[in-house]
């Protein structure tokens, strides 16, 4: 695909290398979906006419997206748009949302399902119900650049079953941030759990894997600051989408 761009603001004075302005030109082409994750750029001799700029400026702006992990060079293939990535530490319970906006891409979500439904076996006595007791649930299947990574349920609290009114555009979008603008609950504390196993039918069909596709699922609780559950997500990954990491500190 074509890369757009205002072909003036290359001729612009701006105090800024033209290297840089391609760099960016290039990475806000990516952050809008034109340009894919996986895709190719466009060769070189096509770059240097399309910006009308030196050899020189076309490597230097190419070796800032290298640096920077935006797009990555294959010897005797070319250079392509990083495969998508966002990072999860495991020392914070970030959001999908923040998650993808770190790492430059975009995400939206898609709801199929919100209503009350019986509280999972395991979940129950974390939300402070009976087992079986029906609990406020949300599932939401979650996309980076349009493609399908993250099939998520959240159950809520039944004290906080004034999550029912919220507009579409809330659900479709962070859950922290709900809780913040509806309850005013600006600190979420919280626990994470993670495994690896093989997608069900239902991950299958809606995160688009054959069967031998490995998942990795995260179960995070939510606590206000007094310990008590705001709700739970059950959340599945197609792990090839994901970069995971873990950050430690060893007290001498």
């Amino acid at each position: 695909m074509a890369i757009q761009f205002d072909p003036n603001i290359l001729d612009s004075e701006y105090q800024v290398p033209k290297y840089q302005i391609i760099s960016q030109i290039i990475t806000e082409n990516i952050r809008s979906g034109n340009l894919k994750p996986g895709e190719q750029l466009p060769p070189e001799p096509e770059l240097i006419d399309m910006f009308n700029v030196s050899r020189i400026t076309v490597r230097a702006a190419i070796s800032d997206l290298v640096k920077k992990e935006i797009v990555v060079r294959k010897q005797g293939l070319g250079t392509f748009v990083r495969e998508m990535q966002p990072t999860y530490r495991f020392t914070e319970l970030e959001g999908f949302t923040k998650s993808c906006e770190m790492a430059g891409y975009s995400s939206h979500s898609d709801i199929l399902f919100f209503s009350m439904a019986p509280s999972p076996d395991d979940l129950y006595e974390f939300l402070k119900v009976k087992q079986g007791e029906a609990v406020l649930t949300l599932l939401r299947l979650r996309y980076v650049n349009d493609i399908p990574c993250m099939y998520e349920y959240s159950y809520f609290s039944p004290k906080y079953l004034a999550v029912e009114s919220a507009s579409k555009e809330e659900l479709e979008s962070s859950l922290y941030q709900l809780f913040k603008n509806k309850f005013h609950i600006d600190r979420i504390e919280g626990r994470r759990y993670t495994t690896a196993s093989f997608p069900d039918e239902e991950e299958r069909l809606h995160l688009e894997l054959d069967a031998n596709t490995p998942i990795v699922r995260l179960t995070d609780l939510q606590f206000d600051i007094h310990g008590m559950p705001l709700f739970a997500s059950r959340i599945s990954y197609d792990s090839k989408l994901f970069q995971w990491g873990m950050v430690f500190m060893t007290k001498l």
